[in-house]
């Protein structure tokens, strides 16, 4: 409940009280990725072509025609044994093509999630970056973004794991509000500055980060 205060007193120095960020991030994260596992149901397949008996409920996805992955494209004899897969993959009908990606984005998001930690930190110093005369005391070595980053996501995860675990619309919905709450107001805490370019920056970073969580994602899913 207070947000970007964690980081401050870390990189003040106070930090003997306080769970390191490494671990927060990583306890959290697996933990979140398991609730998604255990509570998350693959949703069920509608054959756009045939037409649904009946309105689609929200446990539903559309299909319109096969969901094949690079179907059709010229692989070179040393992609031969990742070709097969892919192959394999578009054999499979598509409630089972369905089940089969998410799982894999269960399974591997904690990989992704981790591996692009440095990335949403370099993201941050970009997004900082120039000279510290207006905001003398902003974090500027690439440790601390990173300090900022892990406490940011443990957040999150947390966060994400709570809207699985309550059944409560108005509840989710104000924690969705807080999670972006949260993420703003710790970057004011934390990196100063106004509102304007707090924002500025939080979607250049969102914008970003999510290109390359998902590409990172679809890497993972597609290597198991």
């Amino acid at each position: 409940f207070r947000p970007g205060v964690l980081t401050v007193d870390y990189l003040a120095g106070r930090r003997r009280r306080y769970v390191r960020p490494g671990r927060l991030f990583v306890g959290l994260s697996i933990a979140m990725f398991a609730l998604l596992r255990l509570f998350v149901s693959t949703p069920e397949v509608v054959e756009a072509a045939a037409g649904p008996a009946g309105p689609v409920s929200a446990k539903q996805v559309v299909v319109d025609g096969d969901i094949d992955i690079l179907k059709d494209v010229p692989w070179p004899s040393t992609l031969a044994p990742l070709r097969s897969r892919f192959e394999a993959f578009n054999r499979l009908p598509s409630q089972q093509k369905v089940e089969q990606v998410t799982a894999g984005m269960l399974r591997y998001g904690p990989w992704a999630a981790i591996g692009l930690l440095p990335l949403f930190a370099l993201l941050l110093r970009i997004a900082y970056a120039g000279r510290s005369g207006r905001h003398p005391r902003r974090p500027r070595l690439y440790a601390a973004h990173l300090v900022f980053g892990a406490h940011n996501h443990a957040f999150l995860f947390l966060a994400v794991s709570l809207l699985v675990l309550i059944d409560s619309t108005p509840v989710r919905a104000t924690l969705g509000l807080w999670m972006v709450i949260y993420v703003l107001a710790s970057m004011k805490t934390v990196y100063g500055g106004g509102w304007a370019g707090i924002v500025v920056r939080a979607i250049f970073i969102a914008l970003a980060y999510s290109v390359f969580f998902a590409v990172a994602l679809v890497a993972l899913v597609v290597a198991a």
